[in-house]
């Protein structure tokens, strides 16, 4: 049974389409993107190498939420996919996107679209890999993205997705205490004072302010993975939880993971 902690609009907090763009900002500026330094943009180019040994026409990619620096989407490209393209809901984001691809080198088969994750404007079954990394936990309707990215996805393709898998465990009562704190202290003040120092950037401010927020179990992400005619390949919790397996007075302290990937096969 997932956890819904996603709260209703906020004065001072900005709306989802618009909430990362200055969260991503900062990371574009501190971080050269070119190399996907990142625990998890590295664990995806590891994906590829291993799923996509002939990097000779791959087709197709789909980054859903592919955010302002748009790592995973220069990641398709510079593997072989000769057509991917970076879906966002934010014209700033994709703006910003849209500068590093084309300062990048063996990008040219890039393009970014302003769209949903629940409402792709694709046709049905016309791309070989769809990526959802920490995106379906970030909207209205988890479930309804994933069977977003079954229908635009060919038979016999492959979606990748990174989800919050950490109910009912010590950081889910982490994330909880924070969020009570944005009620009391303004986005805008949290982000002059700590913009630029990354873990408080990427952990702290996104989880206490972000409008929608799920937290889901294993299970629970496996069973509607599979309402969406899709079959787990495999799975695994995000090499960068440095926590897992572990318990603190006998409570799991980041459950199956803070971030758990879910490689996926249609057909």
């Amino acid at each position: 049974m997932a956890t819904n902690l996603s709260f209703s609009r906020l004065w001072h907090v900005p709306p989802i389409e618009k909430f990362y763009t200055s969260l991503h900002r900062a990371t574009s500026e501190r971080e050269s993107v070119h190399d996907a330094p990142t625990p998890t943009s590295i664990e995806f180019r590891e994906f590829l190498k291993r799923r996509y040994t002939d990097s000779n026409d791959l087709g197709r990619a789909l980054d859903v939420g592919c955010g302002a620096t748009g790592i995973h989407t220069l990641s398709c490209a510079r593997h072989g996919f000769r057509d991917v393209c970076g879906v966002d809901l934010n014209h700033e984001s994709l703006r910003l996107a849209r500068g590093i691809a084309a300062d990048s080198p063996l990008t040219a088969g890039i393009s970014h679209v302003n769209a949903s994750a629940l409402v792709l404007p694709f046709a049905s079954e016309s791309h070989d890999l769809v990526v959802l990394l920490g995106i379906i936990h970030h909207t209205p309707d988890p479930k309804e993205a994933v069977m977003e990215a079954s229908r635009v996805l060919k038979e016999g393709g492959k979606v990748y997705i990174g989800v919050y898998c950490f109910e009912k465990s010590w950081f889910d009562w982490i994330i909880r205490v924070l969020r009570c704190f944005s009620f009391i202290v303004p986005f805008r003040l949290s982000q002059l004072c700590f913009s630029k120092i990354a873990v408080i950037n990427d952990f702290f401010l996104d989880h206490m302010y972000v409008p929608n927020l799920w937290l889901f179990k294993g299970k629970d992400v496996a069973t509607f993975i599979e309402q969406a005619g899709l079959t787990i390949e495999d799975q695994w919790p995000s090499t960068f939880d440095r926590f897992q397996g572990k318990r603190f007075f006998g409570k799991s302290i980041t459950g199956d993971g803070l971030y758990r990937i879910f490689v996926c096969r249609k057909g």
